[in-house]
């Protein structure tokens, strides 16, 4: 790895607050679809999921569903119809399952229910049964699969629970009803809207009388109303089962501002209700700002939007989170879990892992490290070799490798697949041969081929930090490095870490992990990967927590190619913005990603800016022209975890095969196919009379010697486009 610089970014115009006992996310969709829209979160359930809907044209909308992960699912017509539009997740429960309100073709407003997990769409369902109303608006559903919110009933709105699961007992399926007064034939009735239903059947809402939009509790199975005095302008639109609402009211200047609330009443007092209700105004860089709170789930955290009005007059989606001044790792401690050795090349003593004392004063000109046998590294009948000669002479080892390269023998054997197969032969004297002039020149090219060309031991000094908190047990059985032993009892002498340190590297590196090599890692945005660092933290999921990847552009080599720097460190505390929006003022607020770095192993204070204002941020976040050569920087997160890690028992170090030029198709005896030709449309196929075929370029055949698991098989004429 080139020499690497300091991750200390001072970067113009970020801010921190230390104190604040909150947190934020800022959700804006617009770097998703292209172009400027209104994001609207609408609900999260109790796993982090978040669920909600951008706008484009009014009324074209889309649902999204936002995983833990921080992946974005879309719910759009294909799921919903074709011709269908107005497209919006409104809820989403701890099933994970997705209400979904949206306008069919002829203009009436329809529900549908999808099913998530981390990645896609699992399932989808039209509701229908015992839907009594037409052009239904809802707002949520919840675990029990009550559905509530509202339609239009002549002059007048109905607010509405349907039972899509199991009604209250003695109860309908379906139930309408409106706020009134009075207790004779003559009361009034009001528009009335529902927002949440909790698991008890508490319902919030409120009735419109005049200018004065009055909140209320509803208790379905008591059929209670309860209004809740506090307010005469308030929509409670989300419900937990903690007995907190949330939802928007207006201020003394008439702006909308979100709130979170803990109503009381007395059971069968209806004039009990109150609402006692906290501004969220307090998040936001001014009360000006037009904000509401859209859902809440039981650990208080709320999502909801507000108008950006410095930054184009767009909604702009939020979620808050009370009591989390900062996400960080638990019982991440930097005395047991970091080394006190430096990944940096440097002089003797200087603490850096690649010094001349690194062998112990053994040189690979005179000894094996991993066989120990008494026979040098390089022997004769190895160097003699013309493709290895060519290397060696093209590097300058002609007089044997250096000992400070990235990758040492003996860790490379030590990680490689068959290690004890190998081992065993190259201590045992009548097998020795056979490892000294038939496996060792093989294996030893590959390795000047794959491990001596890439300078990448950092990856090593994160991946054993990292797993070392996660399961102390596997670094020990595996690597031998001693369980419960604190990293900071070892330095630049002790073989054992060096050696883990190397396997590590080099394990980061195995084929099955192609998509987080280096040309993969923008696939994980700065957005996306912090919160999924944050969520992984929050849940302390230890097999999750994964490194992060710097880089650095530094220049254009001869044929103009553009050449690089990165660096792999392991995030452990995020702190995020404490106001809303991000950008305000011309001053731009980030999310401080402190990390562990082993070129500054005891330095607690290392940490970068990340900018997350908006979903799909491009990879070059936050960059500081006083660090680096070139003042462009970029975060990648699309990195291995500590479960991918483990979960390799060895790493094959196979050269990367192109697609052969002829193509074997196997299929199950007795199978009924079809094969198409995508030029010609012929078709070759299997059925109850047996093989027909009229694609010429197809060929079939089958060994001599049949057996009953033997399977039908063919070979494609190369250069013909069959499929």
């Amino acid at each position: 790895m080139k020499k690497l610089f300091s991750l200390y970014l001072a970067i113009l115009f970020a801010s921190v607050s230390l104190n604040a006992q909150h947190s934020l996310e800022q959700i804006d969709l617009s770097p998703l679809v292209g172009t400027a829209v209104n994001t609207f979160p609408m609900g999260i359930n109790n796993a982090g999921f978040v669920c909600g809907y951008y706008a484009t044209a009014l009324p074209d909308t889309t649902g999204f569903v936002i995983t833990p992960q921080g992946k974005i699912i879309e719910i759009t017509w294909l799921v919903t119809g074709a011709g269908t539009y107005g497209i919006k997740a409104v809820s989403i429960n701890d099933s994970n399952m997705v209400l979904v309100n949206y306008t069919d073709a002829s203009g009436e407003s329809k529900l549908y229910k999808v099913k998530v997990d981390e990645v896609s769409i699992v399932n989808s369902w039209p509701i229908v049964n015992n839907l009594n109303q037409s052009y239904v608006k809802a707002f949520h559903m919840n675990n029990k699969g009550d559905i509530t919110g509202w339609y239009q009933g002549g002059v007048n709105r109905w607010m509405f629970t349907l039972h899509d699961g199991t009604p209250p007992a003695g109860l309908p399926a379906w139930n309408a009803w409106r706020y009134h007064i009075g207790v004779n034939p003559n009361y009034t009735y009001y528009n009335t809207m529902a927002g949440a239903m909790d698991t008890n059947r508490i319902a919030t809402g409120f009735y419109i009388d005049g200018l004065n939009n009055i909140p209320v509790l509803y208790d379905e199975v008591g059929a209670e109303f309860y209004k809740l005095s506090g307010s005469n302008w308030c929509h409670p639109w989300g419900k937990n089962n903690s007995n907190k609402i949330v939802g928007e009211y207006k201020n003394v200047n008439g702006i909308l501002n979100a709130f979170v609330a803990s109503p009381t009443y007395t059971p069968g007092n209806l004039n009990s209700g109150q609402l006692n209700m906290t501004s969220l105004a307090s998040i936001f860089h001014s009360s000006y700002y037009q904000s509401v709170a859209r859902g809440i789930n039981d650990k208080d955290e709320i999502v909801g939007s507000f108008v950006d009005t410095v930054n184009g007059n767009n909604y702009v989606g939020f979620i808050y989170r009370p009591n989390t001044p900062e996400y960080k790792i638990y019982n991440f401690d930097f005395n047991k879990h970091v080394w006190p050795m430096k990944n940096s090349r440097g002089n003797p003593g200087s603490g850096n892992v690649w010094t001349t004392n690194y062998y112990g004063g053994a040189n690979y000109g005179t000894t094996d490290p991993f066989a120990n046998n008494g026979y040098p590294l390089v022997e004769p009948h190895i160097l003699a070799d013309p493709e290895i000669n060519t290397f060696m002479t093209a590097k300058g080892y002609n007089n044997g490798l250096p000992d400070s390269v990235s990758v040492d023998w003996k860790s490379w054997m030590e990680e490689i697949e068959g290690s004890s197969y190998y081992l065993t032969m190259a201590q045992t004297p009548v097998l020795m041969p056979a490892y000294r002039y038939l496996h060792k020149r093989n294996l030893f090219l590959k390795y000047i081929e794959r491990a001596k060309t890439f300078g990448g031991i950092c990856y090593g000094f994160a991946g054993a930090s990292s797993i070392h908190l996660a399961d102390d047990n596997y670094l020990d059985n595996t690597y031998d490095i001693g369980a419960s032993k604190d990293f900071s009892t070892y330095n630049n002498q002790s073989k054992d870490a060096i050696s883990t340190i190397v396997r590590l590297f080099k394990k980061a590196r195995h084929p099955s992990f192609a998509q987080y090599f280096v040309d993969q890692k923008d696939n994980i945005k700065p957005w996306e990967g912090s919160y999924r660092a944050k969520r992984t933290w929050m849940d302390k999921d230890s097999l999750n927590y994964r490194q992060l990847l710097i880089g650095w552009f530094r220049n254009y080599d001869q044929n103009n190619n553009l050449q690089m720097s990165y660096h792999a460190v392991f995030p452990y505390k995020i702190k995020t913005p404490q106001k809303l929006p991000f950008f305000h003022n011309n001053v731009q607020n980030y999310d401080t990603m402190y990390v562990y770095d082993s070129n500054f192993p005891t330095d607690q204070n290392e940490y970068f800016l990340l900018k997350t204002d908006k979903v799909l941020n491009h990879v070059d976040s936050a960059w500081s022209p006083n660090h680096y050569p070139i003042p462009l920087f970029f975060v990648a997160f699309n990195e291995v975890s500590n479960s991918d890690l483990m979960s390799v028992t060895s790493t094959p170090f196979k050269k990367s095969r192109a697609l052969d030029s002829i193509a074997t198709m196997r299929i199950g005896p007795n199978a009924n196919f079809l094969i198409t030709d995508a030029a010609t449309q012929n078709t070759a196929y299997m059925d109850a009379t047996g093989y027909h075929s009229s694609i010429n370029s197809l060929m079939r055949y089958e060994e001599k010697q049949r057996i009953p698991a033997v399977s039908v098989s063919f070979l494609e004429i190369p250069s013909q486009n069959c499929r």
